[in-house]
């Protein structure tokens, strides 16, 4: 049986399709099938098949009725999570660590790679960077000796990898924890294929975080500028403080608490997108998702708000506004605009614009 009629069959077991609308979607997949036919033999990596698996799931999500749509609204891609064996039989497992200092007269810059494995940067006392890898291996193809995890200076910035000089990415998989100095970085970028990523208790100027077909999770941050984005899962953000926070994701959820940055935009595919406990801080918000909801949460907010909320398919009313918050509206069409008490366009407010195509917007 195939990963997607599994997957389908799931949802109908745990009661969030009907059985007309997974017969609907099983429907859709045979069609698929029948234009682009393929078999797993087609795909250069597991990624690749996981990413056409869900591509699968969002047509057919767009060929059913309304209510089966919404449910797709509020699924959360990251449950497609296929467990496949690994690219080798025979796994061996062995530690590496290597590290290095940032130069004191130059910009701390620091750039961490990983591939099918997770990445997660913390904080420590310590006046040095230190990777510690744990390093899954086919002892028939690579020696235990190979020096798995590399640390370097280049060009101005230190750079943490996996070495593939000698040895193929399809030989081994690495899960890093990298411990940084407990000062301020001027650059961090950090990039995973098929490999979580966590970030906790840092303060960096310059900020990206990217990956593919897995989650995003931030812990308690200081950055003036972030650029985060994921595809196939969700991005968690729980206390962020700075100038610019951008994120972006296909198919996944995104979810802030605890925000205090300025130019906040976020934009979502298929994911429903979530903001709590808002602070002062916070100038503008833009967040635009095409099939998921957005839901703000202004509760703990005490300065004046002004909402501009955009559906294409739904009726925007003030049921979709804080009965508390908001005393003024405006429709304009398919667009609503709500003001709170005291607005004033050239005073300290905060500005919200909300768009979705197939879902609800709720600023509460």
């Amino acid at each position: 049986m195939s990963e997607e009629k599994k997957l389908i069959l799931r949802m109908l077991k745990e009661g969030k399709i009907t059985e007309d609308e997974a017969m609907t979607l099983l429907d859709s997949i045979k069609e698929n099938n029948k234009q682009n036919k393929a078999d797993f033999s087609q795909f250069g990596n597991f990624s690749q098949f996981e990413s056409n698996l869900i591509d699968k799931i969002s047509q057919a999500a767009t060929k059913i009725t309304k209510k089966s749509q919404e449910m797709i609204n509020s699924f959360d891609f990251e449950d497609i999570n296929i467990k496949f064996n690994s690219n080798f039989e025979q796994k061996s497992r062995i530690d590496r660590v290597v590290s290095e200092k940032f130069d004191e007269d130059k910009e701390k810059v620091l750039e961490v790679y990983n591939k099918n494995g997770k990445v997660s940067i913390s904080p420590w006392e310590n006046d040095e960077i230190e990777a510690r890898a744990d390093v899954y291996y086919d002892d028939r193809l690579v020696s235990k000796d190979y020096n798995f995890l590399t640390i370097e200076k280049e060009e101005g910035k230190i750079v943490i990898e996996p070495n593939y000089e000698s040895a193929s990415p399809r030989y081994f998989d690495l899960n890093t924890k990298v411990f940084v100095p407990n000062t301020i970085m001027d650059r961090l970028i950090v990039e995973t294929k098929n490999g979580s990523i966590e970030l906790e208790n840092l303060e960096v100027k310059n900020l990206e975080v990217n990956t593919i077909n897995s989650k995003i999770k931030l812990n308690n941050l200081k950055s003036e500028n972030s650029l985060i984005s994921t595809t196939n899962a969700r991005i968690s953000i729980d206390g962020i403080e700075g100038e610019r926070l951008d994120v972006d994701t296909t198919n996944g959820k995104i979810e802030l608490n605890n925000v205090g940055v300025k130019l906040i935009d976020l934009g979502s595919t298929n994911g429903t997108i979530l903001i709590a406990n808002v602070k002062d801080l916070v100038e503008k918000i833009f967040a635009t998702t095409s099939n998921g909801n957005i839901m703000i949460s202004l509760k703990d907010l005490f300065k004046p708000v002004k909402a501009i909320v955009e559906n294409n398919f739904k009726l925007v009313d003030t049921s979709n506004f804080s009965e508390t918050k908001f005393t003024n509206f405006v429709n304009e069409g398919d667009t609503m605009i709500a003001y709170s008490d005291g607005y004033d366009e050239n005073g300290d407010k905060l500005d919200i614009e909300a768009s979705t195509n197939n879902g609800a917007i709720n600023i509460k």
